[in-house]
């Protein structure tokens, strides 16, 4: 069993935007490759609401879930489910808090539990870094533009 994932990001924008970026945008912003199968990958996309689900797109017409919102209050934080990339059934959570600061917003990242994920699994997972990398890319991009 691996340790949980913690990241922490202050991006340049209120946190309103912030949670904007990552629920609605998260299609724009996901690394093409980080999937089960990059070369028929077609985006990401939320439901965004308790129950909603976040779906993988696949060419010409597959949709895969990935995982279910849990909890959702724009401007505060996102949590749900997911399961890319381990093949088993459990589930792991991320727990999305976005906060205000004087000089924009925090967004506090949490991945867990750990319980029945394989190896490569768990090594996937310290992706993170990089797929977020990618969402904080956008968000600063979108800030400079306003």
């Amino acid at each position: 069993m691996g340790d949980d994932v913690i990241l922490s990001y202050d991006l340049p924008c209120p946190a309103q935007r912030a949670f904007v970026n990552y629920v609605d945008d998260i299609g724009s912003w996901w690394p093409g490759h980080v999937n089960a199968d990059p070369s028929r990958f077609d985006g990401l996309y939320f439901e965004p609401w308790v129950g909603g689900r976040l779906n993988a797109r696949y060419q010409p017409d597959e949709e895969v879930q990935w995982g279910t919102i849990v909890r959702i209050e724009p401007a505060v934080g996102i949590v749900h489910t997911f399961s890319l990339p381990h093949r088993s059934s459990a589930q792991t959570t991320v727990t999305l808090s976005f906060s205000e600061l004087d000089t924009g917003s925090r967004l506090t990242f949490r991945h867990t539990p750990w319980n029945g994920i394989d190896a490569l699994g768990q090594t996937k997972f310290g992706e993170w870094p990089l797929i977020l990398g990618h969402y904080v890319e956008l968000v600063r991009a979108s800030s400079r533009r306003v």
